[in-house]
């Protein structure tokens, strides 16, 4: 039973496509928002009220409980009492639900004083660079795992030059190592759930009999490794748990 309805649900129609481009869009609109009231002085609860109002305002709510921090480091992070100050970095990880019941979720993260130091922008550009990696090489019957890996590569690259980290990038991967900064998996579906069915198992939903899910650190919480498919919507977001530090 759970294998078809994983089957069912995993390739969206059409009209389950428009549906879940309302609710991004609506994300979207949330992350913008967020981008630009956000100044010194003010706290993160400010900016999660700004955030819930657009999405409460365009559909049934968020699609999961928003997090806006100036402490992304710290994973799934709902405390909302630090005042922003110049210099900080806001992560904002939202998404709308609309009335059809579909998801959005999307994470930014930018300059409270609306300026990147060198160093963040540095950092900024090496997430930005293992994004477009990824998205570049989404296409049907590709690893999605092999996309996380190239995703890996490219901020290990980024790193080596900043000289965070050293070594050939390939054995670093192969090693693990690039898991002390990048410990989430590259995303997940999306759909009438934000991690769409996970409910009914990872191993069923981002994997196959063939294909298992990983135990080790920096790789088990890789919840999509699959294939891709032509009619699927997942997520990809890629992150550096450093970044607020910089």
């Amino acid at each position: 039973m759970i294998k078809a309805v994983v089957k069912l649900r995993s390739i969206k129609s059409n009209a389950e496509i428009l549906e879940i481009e309302k609710a991004v869009n609506t994300t979207v609109e949330m992350q913008y928002k967020a981008m630009e009231i956000a100044e010194a002085g003010m706290t993160e609860a400010d900016l999660f009220g700004a955030v819930q109002n657009i999405a409460m305002a365009n559909g049934n709510n968020t699609s999961f409980p928003s997090i806006v921090t100036i402490n992304g480091q710290i994973l799934h992070n709902h405390y909302r009492g630090n005042l922003l100050k110049g210099g900080d970095m806001v992560l904002c990880d939202c998404g709308a639900e609309n009335f059809s019941g579909y998801a959005g979720d999307l994470t930014r993260t930018f300059p409270v004083n609306k300026t990147f130091s060198v160093k963040q922008k540095e950092i900024y550009d090496i997430v930005y660079s293992s994004y477009k990696t990824a998205v570049g090489m989404l296409k049907p019957k590709q690893l999605f795992r092999d996309v996380h890996l190239a995703a890996c590569k490219e901020i290990v690259l980024g790193l080596i030059d900043l000289g965070l980290m050293k070594g050939d990038a390939d054995m670093v991967v192969e090693a693990g190592a690039h898991t002390l900064f990048f410990q989430c998996g590259l995303g997940h579906m999306m759909g009438l759930d934000v991690h769409d069915m996970e409910n009914l198992g990872e191993q069923y939903v981002g994997y196959t009999d063939d294909l298992h899910q990983s135990k080790e650190f920096g790789f088990k919480s890789l919840r999509m490794g699959r294939a891709l498919e032509e009619g699927m919507v997942l997520t990809v977001e890629p992150e550096f748990t450093s970044f607020q530090n910089l």
